[in-house]
């Protein structure tokens, strides 16, 4: 933005302090007169006046504005919209609704949920909406990351550090966009400590306990196919037969079922880049897929009301697909049939990557796998067993050090 020609601002005396003034071009192209006061000397007003001029001249000048994080936000969510996937754009406007910047109705609602002896007026809901946006700064965010940790929760108990750390990744990326555009200094939030833990998993002998009971399910080359491919359940809920080859024992991952609000769809691309490898199938898993497909053909012809045909490899009897929710639910069935604790679809996956580790297959290849991007993740994700490794590690270079201690070697006089 360049400033009007000659334009140098004022400094004046003001109601015992000092304040200086100045004048930008508009949107519209009319001058805007722009004041601050409250400077204790004229030369700190002049300092503060020469950075403002100085930023105009640059293009970096951030003009002042009144509007808060709430209006920002809720601008700022219609702008991503189109270029995140749904079910990205469902949290993000689940945490700004939530926890970021509350309506009305739901700050009275949270205040009369959290009345108490102690607090017979309630508490007030933790909200950024009323900030103005060019008013915010690290600590401001910080205390309230810290207020939803004590209290975020709609009966006044704390969110867990997980969430939270859900809600920093959203209110990060929109702080992002606004500078230098809306805010004259970028906002950094800072990172959530999470405790990390070691994924829920079943051992080699559970799965086995398990299998014994889930191959006698309808859908027995669903939890054959997870506890052998390390799929996401998104991906195997997505899986499209086009994307199987049985006779080449091989398959291609390149759509996902997500879950957007209460709904279930179908959405192209996969959550990596390297999910869209082909995934070798074992051999006994394709048996498996083979009499499967036969059956949903047979299910389907038979069904006394309409079908439904998405091309997808796991479906109800009708050829609907199948829900994750109920996916979940239906494994958790089947595995308390089987004397096993609970865990979700999700850990069977993990399952896999910790089960090849504890056998002697090199990270890379679970990396690989896994369709991990960064290598990191699979070291960071299964830390609990790296260990191992790295004691085999140094047992075995301690062995070839070990005639050094042997009775023949003379001491060092």
């Amino acid at each position: 933005m360049a400033r009007p020609k000659g334009q140098r601002g004022t400094v004046e005396r003001h109601r015992g302090k000092w304040r200086y003034r100045f004048y930008e071009d508009g949107p519209d192209g009319k001058r805007i007169r722009r004041a601050k006061g409250g400077f204790a000397t004229a030369a700190a007003a002049r300092r503060a006046l020469r950075k403002i001029l100085t930023e105009i001249d640059e293009g970096t000048y951030v003009p002042p504005s009144g509007q808060t994080v709430g209006a920002f936000l809720d601008a700022w969510l219609e702008v991503q919209r189109p270029h995140v996937e749904p079910n990205t754009w469902m949290t993000y406007s689940y945490h700004v609704e939530y926890y970021l910047a509350p309506d009305e109705d739901a700050c009275e609602a949270y205040k009369a949920r959290t009345r108490s002896e102690r607090h017979p007026d309630g508490l007030e809901k933790p909200s950024l909406a009323n900030v103005r946006l060019q008013d915010l700064d690290e600590q401001r965010v910080s205390r309230h990351l810290g207020e939803l940790l004590t209290r975020g929760k709609r009966h006044g108990i704390g969110l867990s550090p997980r969430t939270v750390k859900g809600v920093r990744i959203t209110l990060n990326a929109a702080l992002a966009s606004a500078y230098p555009r809306l805010l004259p200094h970028p906002v950094q939030v800072k990172r959530i400590a999470v405790a990390k833990r070691a994924p829920s998993v079943y051992t080699p002998a559970q799965i086995k306990t398990f299998l014994r009971v889930a191959l006698q399910d309808r859908l027995a080359a669903l939890w054959a196919l997870a506890v052998t491919s390390a799929l996401r359940p998104s991906e195997l809920l997505g899986l499209a037969w086009d994307a199987v080859d049985l006779d080449d024992n091989a398959m291609a991952i390149w759509q996902k079922q997500i879950k957007v609000g209460t709904r279930a769809i179908l959405a192209d691309g996969t959550k990596t880049e390297g999910s869209a490898a082909l995934i070798a199938l074992a051999s006994w898993v394709v048996d498996l897929l083979r009499t499967w497909r036969k059956q949903q053909g047979e299910e389907r012809r038979l069904w006394p009301g309409p079908t439904q045909d998405h091309n997808l490899v796991f479906t109800k009897p009708n050829g609907a697909p199948l829900k994750p929710d109920w996916a979940n639910r239906r494994f958790q069935k089947l595995a308390a049939e089987a004397g096993l604790p609970r865990i979700r679809l999700y850990d069977l996956r993990h399952g896999w990557a910790t089960a090849a580790l504890r056998a002697g297959l090199h990270p890379r290849l679970v990396q690989e796998v896994m369709r991990h991007n960064d290598y990191r993740t699979t070291a960071e994700t299964y830390t609990h067993v790296m260990p191992t490794q790295s004691a085999e590690t140094v047992r075995a270079v301690a062995a070839l050090f070990q005639p050094l201690r042997s009775t023949e070697a003379e001491p060092n006089i």
